[in-house]
């Protein structure tokens, strides 16, 4: 007994030490990308933030509108600074949202649970990738998913569902492709364990209500509603800023030109490469498999009755890996599959579902390390090979 309790020890005590090393190395790189990547890409990104309803009524009115409350003038470095508070608070979102995962992985000496948060802090197409975004609006979307994802978790505060969903989709519209599929599918499990049903039911519809109408709006109709002209826009942008406005392509893009076809083509050409091929298989999709792994077990193993939140979740899967052989910039589209199947993944251990912990469970029966080992081999050797992906590049 005593020989057990000892053995035990020690293997928690080299899981802190894996973690802690996790979490050093997590810093380091954030740190180190938002310097080398973000900041030196501040500039054309705080154009982004400078759309609101003087401009035209739309996608990133949200964030805009809420700058042009605190002041008239801004820096792009207020911009930036604005965004690393935001990053912070994903983080922040993130650790209260794993939190009971990690308690578990560690006092139950749970190798693949243990192995799952490594991934989640170390793994290139996890949120360490937002630490080179810091000034795209991908942010802000991750932080409104995790953000829904806890209001399912509450008997009350699941009713600001339909209001982050809004929120999130008038700062950008993909909301609805990356993130929404996945609150939506956690919020759909929660009506089917929750005793109070009707009420969740309510809120859950009226946030798909309210997302489809906002979509419609923001996709086919908010350019309509544009106010001034091209040169008048750069004007304005650079006044506020106080310098010349930057990435002009991508205003001209989504804003000015009915036409972006080549725009795609030409960005398309440009990541679908060997690359994409090798990161994509080597490193992309044994991770996503995992969760399908997951979630089809949940299907086979769970009641009848049970069935269509799981089947959700593997939908949930299934797009977001047809994102990002469908829509350019792929890095944005991996990372939010990734993310996503995390947020139901620790949304999912928070409630203590019975189906996931049997599954965890009977991986980590077997007496050696081995696939504790591979992963953080395969984690670490893909944080060193994958080059963090440049928004403006």
């Amino acid at each position: 007994m005593k020989k057990t309790k000892k053995y035990n020890k020690s293997k928690n005590n080299y899981k802190l030490i894996f973690l802690v090393l996790s979490v050093i190395f997590f810093i380091a790189r954030s740190v180190q990308m938002g310097y080398s990547i973000s900041f030196k890409l501040a500039h054309p990104a705080a154009t982004l933030y400078l759309f609101d309803y003087n401009f035209y009524f739309g996608t990133r009115t949200f964030v805009g509108s809420i700058l042009t409350l605190l002041k008239d003038k801004i820096t792009y470095q207020q911009i930036f600074g604005l965004n690393a508070f935001i990053y912070i608070a994903i983080i922040a979102a993130f650790v209260f949202l794993c939190l009971y995962s990690a308690k578990k992985a560690m006092t139950e000496n749970n190798n693949i649970l243990f192995l799952i948060l490594i991934a989640f802090i170390v793994f290139p197409y996890s949120l360490i990738q937002y630490a080179g975004w810091i000034g795209s609006y991908d942010l802000y979307l991750c932080l409104f998913a995790v953000l829904s994802a806890l209001t399912a978790l509450s008997k009350r505060a699941h009713w600001l569902f339909p209001i982050l969903c809004i929120m999130a989709i008038f700062t950008h519209y993909s909301f609805v492709l990356c993130y929404f599929p996945a609150v939506l599918s956690v919020h759909i499990y929660c009506i089917y364990s929750s005793e109070n049903k009707p009420s969740r039911i309510a809120s859950s519809a009226l946030a798909f209500l309210s997302s489809f109408a906002s979509t419609v709006y923001c996709v086919f109709f908010a350019n309509n509603t544009i106010k001034m002209t091209r040169s008048e826009l750069l004007s304005y942008m650079g006044d506020r800023l106080g310098m010349p406005a930057s990435n002009e392509r991508y205003i001209d893009a989504y804003y000015f030109n009915d036409e972006v076809a080549d725009m795609i083509i030409t960005l398309q050409t440009r990541v679908f490469n060997q690359g994409f091929i090798k990161n994509s298989v080597l490193f992309f999709l044994p991770i996503i498999l995992f969760f399908c792994l997951l979630w089809y077990n949940c299907i086979i193993k769970t009641k009848k009755n049970q069935i269509f939140p799981y089947l959700c979740f593997l939908g949930t899967a299934a797009v977001n890996i047809a994102l990002a052989f469908i829509i350019p910039e792929y890095p944005r589209w991996l990372t939010a599959a990734t993310l996503s199947q995390f947020i139901i993944f620790f949304a999912l251990m928070k409630k203590e579902e019975a189906c996931v912990l049997n599954f965890l469970n009977r991986l980590n029966k077997t007496d050696t390390d081995i696939w504790f080992v591979i992963g953080v081999v395969v984690t670490v050797v893909s944080s060193l090979t994958i080059t963090p992906y440049d928004v403006f590049q």
